[in-house]
């Protein structure tokens, strides 16, 4: 056995040893964070909904496309994922205000129709104060949800965006289809609700064949609640489409990096609200309040999540039918 004097000796060195190690452990620590960046992401569906002719479907969108820009600006934001920018002037004059408050660069492409069917494009437009790569590939779902689904192509765009330390990072945006509330039987039409898990299906195999980086980043309105709407409420289990984009062994096993900074979401988390004036005002009014709007992320060391937002949710901030998602990410070299 050892003796109490060899364990004082032995005790004392390995103090000696800590004293003489802390302070390279402490450089270590303090260099580690001087390597990490945070990056601000931001999905937001716009609700400009003009379709051709001119023909204006959803309230207030000239004084709203007046005040977005800033109001996006004062987020912070670094990269920006928007929805439902359906029509092209619409989309000019929003890219050239955000790019005069330093989003310098910005891509989208709609895959626009003569036809009646696809006449709308995709509506999806991504705006960055870093660079993004110019070449962009897009995808069309193959059916539709409702009626008034069938002038739009609903899908996905994909680009790269050079983030700090972490470099070229893929960069996805998705709308998928909107679905019918049948409120005499209190349930979502289950036959929209079938074409929307394809169109997820669809969407996860695209980003499988596309990705190029190690890393992704994905702002998204998947008009679909995280959880499943049962005997008439939001409960139980992950609805089909949230479990095939984020926990699915086949699916895309993404992370939601609202629900994991939160620990999950507040009974009182939306982003679909009824309560904001242009839901109530408009085609879905009778939809229960939900969370619609996500910003996903790829599993890395090198991507992790700090923190995640509602924001433009209050009276004075609104302007859209959807609330936004934003998200700090740190990436590390």
């Amino acid at each position: 056995m050892k003796s109490c004097v060899d364990m004082a000796c032995g005790t004392k060195m390995r103090l000696q040893k800590f004293k003489c190690w802390s302070p390279l452990l402490a450089i270590f620590l303090v260099t580690q964070s001087l390597w990490a960046a945070e990056v601000k992401i931001l999905s937001l569906n716009t609700r400009f909904l003009k379709v051709p002719l001119g023909v204006e479907l959803a309230d207030d969108i000239e004084s709203r496309l007046k005040k977005m820009p800033q109001a996006i600006s004062d987020t912070g934001a670094d990269v920006v994922g928007m929805q439902e920018v359906w029509d092209p002037k619409i989309r000019k004059n929003l890219v050239s205000a955000l790019k005069a408050l330093g989003y310098t660069y910005s891509v989208f492409k709609d895959q626009r129709s003569g036809a009646p069917r696809g006449l709308m494009g995709n509506g999806l437009l991504i705006v960055s104060k870093f660079p993004l790569d110019q070449s962009v590939s897009s995808m069309s779902f193959s059916d539709y949800t409702r009626k008034d689904e069938y002038l739009t192509y609903k899908g996905a765009i994909k680009t790269r965006v050079k983030l700090p330390d972490l470099g070229w990072t893929d960069l996805y945006n998705t709308h998928l289809g909107a679905i019918t509330f049948d409120e005499d039987a209190n349930e979502y039409v289950q036959e929209q609700e079938e074409i929307k898990l394809h169109q997820a299906k669809e969407l996860a195999d695209w980003i499988k064949a596309t990705r190029t980086q190690s890393e992704m980043i994905m702002t998204a309105d998947l008009n679909a609640h995280y959880l499943r709407f049962e005997d008439g409420r939001f409960g139980g289990k992950f609805s089909d489409v949230y479990f095939l984009l984020t926990y699915k062994k086949d699916g895309l096993t993404l992370v939601d990096t609202y629900r994991q900074i939160n620990r999950g979401y507040f009974s009182s988390t939306f982003t679909f609200n009824a309560a904001n004036p242009y839901v109530s005002r408009g085609s879905f009014s009778n939809i229960p309040s939900e969370v619609e709007d996500y910003i996903l992320v790829s599993r890395s060391k090198r991507l992790s999540v700090i923190h995640s937002e509602v924001t433009f949710s209050g009276k004075e901030e609104l302007i859209s039918d959807h609330y936004g998602v934003l998200t700090t990410l740190k990436t590390v070299q």
